[in-house]
């Protein structure tokens, strides 16, 4: 009995059917993949928040200091100062030790540079009281949770999605028209947000008639974020 092979019209017709189911099962993965690290990532920023509340309530409501470039330093364990000590270092006992809640995969697949620390800590308020005063003070103030007057729009942390974030500069913050949220976002890109009544939320970007990053609320003329 001879064996007869495949054509190679055969060979052709089936490497074409292959093609067309790969090029409907790759999207839906695709799909299901930036939605799992969508959701990794409120799961760490509701983390940090009660990270951030914990922390407040052993320091008269303030949060950690951010102070600009600031690089991890992983002696925290043996104690480090406060005025040395990234805000993210700041939190570490009260995370119970857990540093992984400080990686966005979402934020770090777009910008692969911001491939160890991907959040911000709000302190746009503390600069501008800081700013207020006369004659200004040298040090940059803490975030205070007991002068915000607006929980549910006070932007409290969020993603950087500049990628610009490493371990020599993981201090980031939204000090002056600094905008480590939406700046890079892009016009289809959720950024997920937290507010500091504890909710999140996913705004693709930036409304000051929402959203506040000052104590007294929302500011409509405000465009540090746009």
């Amino acid at each position: 009995m001879t064996k007869r092979g495949f054509t190679m019209i055969e060979l052709l017709v089936v490497i074409v059917i292959i093609g067309i189911l790969a090029a409907l099962v790759v999207p839906g993965v695709n799909k299901a993949l930036v939605q799992a690290r969508f959701a990794e990532s409120q799961s760490n920023l509701h983390q940090i928040g009660l990270a951030l509340m914990l922390y407040s309530q052993d320091h008269d409501g303030k949060f950690p200091i951010a102070r600009g470039s600031i690089p991890y330093d992983k002696t925290w364990q043996e104690g480090v100062s406060t005025g040395d000590a990234s805000w993210q270092t700041q939190l570490i006992p009260y995370t119970g030790a857990n540093e992984k809640i400080f990686f966005s995969p979402y934020s770090s697949a777009y910008n692969p540079k911001g491939r160890k620390w991907s959040y911000f800590l709000g302190a746009h308020a503390a600069e501008v009281d800081r700013q207020s005063q006369s004659p200004v003070p040298p040090e940059r103030q803490a975030l205070n949770l007991n002068k915000i007057t607006a929980p549910t729009s006070h932007i409290l942390a969020g993603e950087d999605h500049r990628g610009v974030m490493d371990l020599t500069d993981s201090d980031k913050d939204d000090y002056d028209t600094n905008n480590p949220a939406f700046g890079y976002a892009g016009p289809d890109r959720k950024v997920n947000i937290l507010f500091a009544d504890g909710h999140i939320d996913s705004p693709k970007r930036f409304d000051a008639k929402k959203m506040a990053v000052k104590y007294e609320g929302v500011d409509p003329s405000y465009t540090g974020y746009e």
